[in-house]
């Protein structure tokens, strides 16, 4: 019996990515719901509310949404029309997922591009409460998002198949 074809390094590589993004999405979910609920007991409660809660459970979500997005891009489960690929025959539908992969990959570049100029151009201004530069805060994961995109739409287009597509 001949041995199934492996599968290649680069989306080998991804699915490691794929695990430290998904835990990393996880614990900032975690550490955000810990941060707001300290922050409505402190105002409730203790009467004095921190002043960097609010600002840090902001940045975590920034992370976490883009992050996110680029995580569940990998499996394609993100917007599209569902219906009209599932009915449409073999060569069809791999044309019009073609079509979105490399729309997407178009977006993720400019994501890409427009995260790393806002990133260099944001270093010198600070969020207020946490000190931190905003480049790195808000817009650095705006261009780890787009990276990780544009490696995805990478493996969709020439490592077709190596992702399980959604099935629900």
């Amino acid at each position: 019996m001949p041995e199934p074809p492996s599968r290649s390094a680069w989306s080998r590589s991804l699915d490691i990515l794929w695990r430290v993004m998904m835990a990393v999405c996880i614990i900032a979910l975690a550490v955000m719901v810990t941060i707001i609920a300290w922050q409505v007991f402190s105002r409730q409660v203790l009467d004095s509310t921190p002043s960097w809660s609010e600002e840090l459970a902001r940045i975590i979500m920034v992370w976490m949404g883009l992050l996110g997005a680029a995580l569940i891009t990998r499996a394609r489960w993100h917007l599209g029309v569902e219906a009209l690929v599932h009915v449409l025959p073999g060569k069809a539908r791999t044309v019009v997922l073609t079509v979105a992969d490399v729309l997407v990959g178009a977006f993720a570049v400019f994501l890409t591009a427009y995260g790393g100029w806002l990133t260099f151009h944001n270093m010198a201004h600070t969020e207020p409460a946490l000190g931190v530069p905003v480049g790195l805060a808000e817009n650095l994961p705006m261009l780890l998002a787009g990276i990780v995109v544009i490696m995805t739409v990478i493996e969709h287009l020439f490592f077709p198949g190596a992702v399980a597509e959604r099935s629900d």
